[in-house]
């Protein structure tokens, strides 16, 4: 017969055992996000060396070349500038709204250049949503600010996504938790010669604007705020819209409607609005049906971004 006898010491041991374990895993885990989470913006932020950096760059894909290979060098070469690219693949207002948050909490900028894409302002797959991702939220470092950041903000951020980040559960059970963070489009970067057929094009918009999907005005007010807080802080803040292919942009949904209300933002906070989405029409520039190659971004510095980020 099994002992009906309780033994809440044993019990308490063998939680404690687990809690010691847990939170062992926890430590290793988190060391290795610290140590192989470079391309997510949290991690970037965490280990800055210096308070202050000219240009901040926030922004989903169509941001990242410029920090591919070599060209975050080669940016600062060409503008005397020194840039801090903290853009994310999928990333809209809302997520841009808590990093530039973060990076204010220990750090100043000069100035702020804002990459908007229109499908980040339709869907809560690039906000809300894209911080709990299993690619995104198991690489940012734990640490009390970032906390305190992602409680005030409930419920935007999800409990369940607040609840992820303070165990430390998707950290712990990620199966790329040895990986390095790179994007896997990075490989493609050097080529010039892709040329994706059309139906890729539909493909991408069909993936970025599912039916139905409508600018949204609470991705308005994320992208409004943001500018407030980079403005209060001293930052001189750039709208900016990146180039994309010619028979790309022909197909993006929304266009009018985007043009009025980024122009408005701007004047009311006082912020610069560039739009460059038609300054590199050939295909030749990126390497798949909107990103830019190297070639794309060397054109883009040398047709006018190392100009603005140089002033």
């Amino acid at each position: 017969m099994p002992d009906p006898t309780w033994h809440p010491r044993r019990i308490a041991l063998f939680l404690a055992l687990g809690a010691v374990l847990y939170l062992g895993l926890l430590a290793g885990s988190d060391w290795l996000a610290r140590n192989r989470g470079d391309a997510n913006p949290f991690y970037r932020i965490g280990a800055l060396d210096g308070p202050t950096r000219d240009w901040v760059i926030l922004g989903a894909s169509h941001a990242m070349p410029l920090d591919f290979a070599n060209m975050d060098a080669r940016t600062e070469a060409a503008t005397g500038k020194s840039v801090l690219n903290l853009a994310a693949t999928g990333a809209g207002p809302f997520l841009m709204r808590l990093v530039a948050n973060r990076y204010l909490m220990d750090h100043r900028a000069t100035g702020v250049v804002i990459v908007v894409d229109r499908f980040g302002l339709a869907d809560r797959r690039w906000n809300e949503d894209r911080l709990g991702d299993s690619d995104f939220l198991p690489r940012v470092r734990l640490d009390a600010a970032t906390a305190s950041l992602f409680l005030r903000n409930l419920p935007r951020v999800p409990p369940t996504t607040l609840a992820d980040y303070l165990t430390g559960f998707s950290k712990i059970n990620n199966a790329d938790r040895l990986s390095p963070d790179i994007w896997d489009a990075e490989a493609r970067f050097e080529d010039s010669r892709r040329r994706p057929p059309a139906t890729a094009d539909a493909e991408r918009i069909a993936y970025l604007y599912p039916p139905g999907a409508t600018l949204q005005d609470r991705y308005f007010d994320d992208l409004t705020a943001t500018v407030s807080l980079l403005h209060a802080s001293g930052a001189h803040v750039v709208l900016l819209r990146p180039p994309v292919p010619d028979r790309f942009l022909a197909l993006l949904p929304m266009e009018d409607d985007l043009n009025a209300r980024l122009a408005g933002i701007a004047a009311d906070q006082d912020a610069e609005l560039v739009d460059y989405s038609r300054s590199l029409p050939e295909a030749r520039n990126y390497f798949d049906s909107d990103h830019l190659n190297r070639r794309g971004v060397e054109a883009w510095l040398d047709d006018g971004l190392a100009g603005l980020l140089g002033d």
